[in-house]
């Protein structure tokens, strides 16, 4: 699975974008891999570890493209693979607690 994830996010970043249908591919992608929950920070981290080797000392809008890219792929990620945490104990919100925090 890591040289196949490895290799995914090479052709990614090889073009310094995202377009629509590499966002769907990534979607289909994490879909067909189905990441243990263990795995998904190693996903990140690939990420943004190839996502360096693409870096350039020059080139600042490369560099941005790149962070970028980056970014879409841990957003997908994140959308499509991982799950919210649900609040422990009371989850409503009081918006006059809040008012009155903020005035202190």
């Amino acid at each position: 699975m890591d040289a196949k994830v490895e290799q995914f996010y090479r052709q990614i970043f090889a073009d310094l974008s995202v377009s629509p249908e590499e966002a769907s591919e990534l979607v289909t992608f994490y879909s067909s891999l189905n990441p243990p929950p263990d795995k998904l920070v190693w996903l990140r981290a690939t990420a943004f570890r190839i996502g360096c080797e693409f870096l350039s000392e020059d080139d600042k809008d490369r560099n941005v493209a790149i962070l970028r890219v980056i970014n879409a792929i841990v957003h997908t990620l994140e959308k499509s693979c991982m799950v919210p945490r649900l609040p422990e104990g009371n989850s409503e919100f009081d918006g006059d607690k809040v008012g009155e925090f903020s005035l202190e």
